[in-house]
């Protein structure tokens, strides 16, 4: 899997016509803020992915596996925007795709290495030195 640089756009793109041109109309400070937010998601992720005991290699700095994107995008348009508030019984897609997006991230510590695009050789090498246990494959009783 490539990694790709997490940028404002990502998040930009997860808006509302509404949302953006509210966005859009705000003044300086929000553009800084949102660029903060994008920063501290990838962090978040890039954390997690970190703590996968089984990773030893990450991309770039402020770069995430491209399957990541959307997922970080919904979590950090939800950190500049927030939820709004829905009836009772009501369905909202946005709440789904942001609890779906947290169980991405949680799910990152303990995902497979490959999905991160570790080299084969590397696996290949590195499983070498785990521990093995031998014996004789067919057992008598």
């Amino acid at each position: 899997m490539p990694w790709v640089t997490f940028t404002t756009d990502h998040v930009k793109a997860r808006l509302y016509d509404s949302e953006e041109e509210a966005y859009a109309n705000v003044a300086g400070d929000a553009v800084d803020r949102l660029a903060e937010i994008v920063a501290q998601t990838c962090a978040k992720f890039r954390g997690a992915i970190r703590s996968n005991p089984l990773v030893d290699s990450m991309g770039a700095e402020l770069t995430l596996p491209d399957f990541c994107i959307f997922d970080a995008a919904v979590i950090a348009r939800t950190a500049l925007i927030g939820l709004s508030p829905v009836t009772e019984g009501v369905t909202d897609p946005r709440r789904d795709e942001y609890n779906a997006a947290k169980k991405t991230l949680e799910s990152l510590a303990t995902m497979n290495p490959k999905a991160f695009g570790a080299d084969p050789a590397e696996s290949a090498e590195s499983s070498t030195s785990a521990a093995s246990y031998g014996g004789a494959a067919l057992l008598k009783f």
